[in-house]
């Protein structure tokens, strides 16, 4: 996540309780460990826990959570601060509306959501879009019977509407060098809401 961000929408005088979900290299996970949070480290690839357990090495406030997004039971009114960091771009848009009912009801009241997510600009959505794949759901593509990718649209985020108050939007555009492809483009929105009932 943006460490700008971060500072501003977090208040890091009263520490308190984190979901990082699908928490991948685990860089915003240690963040917060390391200034007091208590953090919820959620993700289901063995490979990424296995490098994250390494990294953490004596940060004692991280709870390392095994499970896959979609079954995990969120506990009500729990955490502070939620981020889901280019991880909710793997399931369907069904699931992402499901999903945002329960990272509602898992924050406290006042409590930071962070979000980034890849949109239709992306220049793999037109990559996906000249192949013959399975749309199970308008900007959706199924690579194989279990991997997912979706890209958003801003009426997508308007669902969230419901849930949250907006407390920033931007959609960015970067380069990234990283995976097989090597250098490749990205675009993607940053979202920043509140739970405000």
């Amino acid at each position: 996540m943006d460490a700008g961000l971060i500072n501003k929408y977090v208040n890091f005088k009263n520490p308190a309780k984190i979901l990082d979900i699908g928490f991948g290299s685990g860089k915003d996970s240690v963040y917060f460990a390391q200034n007091g949070f208590d953090v919820d480290a959620i993700d289901f690839d063995d490979e990424k826990i296995s490098v994250f357990k390494k990294r953490i090495g004596h940060l004692k406030n991280i709870n390392i959570i095994y499970e896959n997004l979609l079954d995990f039971e969120f506990p009500q009114n729990h955490y502070d601060v939620i981020l889901a960091n280019h991880v909710l771009d793997f399931i369907r848009y069904a699931d992402f509306q499901r999903i945002i009912r329960k990272i509602h009801n898992a924050l406290k009241l006042d409590g930071i959501f962070f979000l980034a997510i890849f949109n239709i600009s992306d220049p793999f959505f037109n990559k996906l879009s000249e192949k013959n794949l399975r749309r199970p759901e308008n900007n959706s593509f199924l690579i194989n019977d279990h991997d997912v990718r979706h890209f958003y649209t801003k009426s997508d985020i308007e669902f969230m509407k419901k849930f949250f108050e907006i407390e920033f939007f931007e959609e960015e555009s970067v380069d990234d060098n990283h995976g097989p492809t090597g250098k490749h483009h990205h675009n993607f929105f940053r979202i920043v809401a509140k739970k405000v009932v």
